[in-house]
């Protein structure tokens, strides 16, 4: 996996869209609260008086290689066991990881690598001071990502929020020399600067390490 899909540093913010196909459900089995399109059994899902969403959020289950979209919402907390963290420049943005799981990379330039222990799945932050406007379209990233795999896919895109900052979620898949890869990242720019944080591995491992991309991603940070 020596060769990265690097996205445009100039990204945007994308609308979500079709949020009517999935709901915000608790889950009574695992207590988690998930966004999904078939409630569990027993679930207590939005448009009840009994729904919260103060349950750790879950990513849309099953949603595979459809594209879907989800409404706005907050992001999942760090988990406590991400207790290292690397500052980019002028300590606007921060990456909070667990030491026991990934090993960052010397910088080279504006871009740091993060190793997981398994030796299949990667980080990649792209820390940039200058921003750009927030509704550059979409299609600007994608057009520079097919630069290096023609026929890649966005699967997953919707805003979420941190600190009152919006930031676009994505997920992509993309075929690198014969090899299927998926690419799971945040996506800021505003006054503070520009960053990609993307976390990726190959599509037949996807599932076995999403928790841990989910994982990683939810140590990104904005400082105010």
């Amino acid at each position: 996996m020596k060769r990265v899909l690097t996205l445009c540093v100039f990204i945007v913010m994308v609308t979500a869209a079709n949020a009517a196909d999935f709901i915000w459900c608790y889950d009574t089995t695992t207590g988690k609260t998930i966004v999904t399109n078939s409630p569990p059994p027993g679930a207590i899902c939005e448009g009840t008086g009994e729904f919260t969403r103060s349950a750790p959020v879950m990513e849309p289950a099953g949603s595979g290689s459809k594209s879907s979209s989800v409404p706005k919402r907050v992001l999942n907390q760090r988990s406590n066991k991400s207790t290292r963290v690397f500052k980019t420049k002028g300590n606007k943005f921060a990456i909070w990881y667990d030491p026991s799981k990934w090993t960052q990379q010397k910088p080279d330039g504006i871009k740091v690598t993060f190793n997981h222990k398994d030796g299949d799945l990667y980080a990649m932050v792209i820390a940039e001071r200058i921003s750009t406007k927030p509704d550059v379209l979409k299609e600007t990233v994608l057009s520079k990502a097919r630069e290096s795999a023609p026929d890649t896919k966005v699967t997953l895109e919707e805003n979420r929020v941190m600190n009152g900052k919006t930031i676009l979620c994505m997920r992509l898949e993309a075929e690198l020399q014969g090899i299927q890869f998926v690419y799971y990242g945040y996506f800021y720019t505003g006054k503070e600067g520009t960053i990609q944080v993307l976390t990726y591995t190959t599509q037949n491992l996807y599932h076995e390490y999403e928790s841990e991309m989910i994982e990683f991603l939810n140590g990104f940070t904005i400082n105010n």
